[in-house]
């Protein structure tokens, strides 16, 4: 990789990192191929001058890269030229994670990257969380997530980010594609989730998704406001999307109960159900949970 000398006695571990990447060789005394490169803005400050070569180098050592597993390029402020670079490491089938919020990628670029999202089988986490991307990047990543059936965890930035730089029918769209992109992850994940669950979780699971069904329209918009909101946590962010059903289920039970919905009736009426689990374990704990709020 041709630099300056100026560049060399600046940074130059930096350029043994992009010459790591770009040739897929070891780097940091390890005897194997990098793969995982954490480039982050808070784990790689850069002055000004590094700054702008990592910008225009990173883009091109990506391209030749196989070996990368993990990326992490958080607030590197990079442009969306970098997704020139990812776009076909995304082709290959190594990479699982990547980090790229705060980098002002660009409604653009957000279009490129969903686009190699559609045939990509590898990738399971993007943080996205850039609202440079708009409404041309939310929805094409809504688009794309249609037949993408591995990506589990995505984050991009929140509605009321957006509401920042976005208004009326355009922000309308952008809140109406966040809806559904959600669904869609929470859908794969559940998806990965049913094939390695154990015949308890898969009881719990159904039990969960049971009682959630009879449920009336305004009881659940209460319980999803606590799921949702009352419960955000790493246990908590989804209903349905965790390996552990068992506290899924208990942040379900609190959650109703938080909307003032008698779970310990609609739980007996459904005890019938439950097969080859422990029902007592359950059962103590819902009356624990319960006891002097009927």
């Amino acid at each position: 990789m041709a630099a300056t000398a100026a560049t060399c006695r600046m940074h130059p571990a930096l350029l043994d990192l992009l010459d790591a990447i770009g040739e897929n060789k070891p780097f940091g005394g390890e005897t194997t191929p990098l793969q995982r490169a954490e480039l982050s803005r808070g784990f790689l400050p850069l002055n000004p001058r590094s700054q702008s070569f990592f910008a225009i180098n990173i883009g091109e050592v990506l391209k030749t890269n196989t070996s990368l597993t993990y990326l992490n390029l958080q607030g590197q402020q990079l442009g969306g030229e970098v997704v020139d670079g990812l776009s076909p490491l995304l082709a290959r089938p190594a990479l699982a994670t990547l980090k790229l919020s705060g980098n002002a990628i660009g409604g653009i670029a957000a279009q490129k990257l969903a686009a190699a999202l559609r045939e990509n089988q590898s990738l399971t986490e993007l943080e996205l969380c850039d609202p440079s991307i708009g409404i041309r990047g939310v929805e094409s990543l809504h688009v794309s997530l249609a037949t993408n059936a591995t990506l589990r965890h995505l984050t991009l930035s929140s509605k009321e980010e957006f509401a920042l730089a976005f208004e009326g029918e355009e922000m309308e769209r952008i809140s109406s594609a966040l809806i559904e992109i959600r669904k869609k992850i929470v859908a794969n994940e559940n998806s990965f989730e049913s094939k390695s669950l154990s015949p308890e979780e898969a009881s719990y699971r159904s039990l969960v998704k049971d009682v959630y069904g009879k449920l009336d329209a305004r009881t659940k918009g209460k319980v999803e406001f606590f799921v949702w909101k009352g419960f955000e946590s790493p246990e908590g962010d989804m209903l349905f999307g965790k390996k552990n059903v068992f506290t899924s289920w208990q942040i379900f039970v609190a959650s109703t109960r938080a909307a003032e919905v008698d779970m310990v009736h609609v739980l007996s009426s459904h005890c019938a159900q439950l097969t080859d689990i422990n029902l007592l374990e359950l059962s103590k704990w819902a009356t624990e949970t319960f006891r002097g709020t009927l």
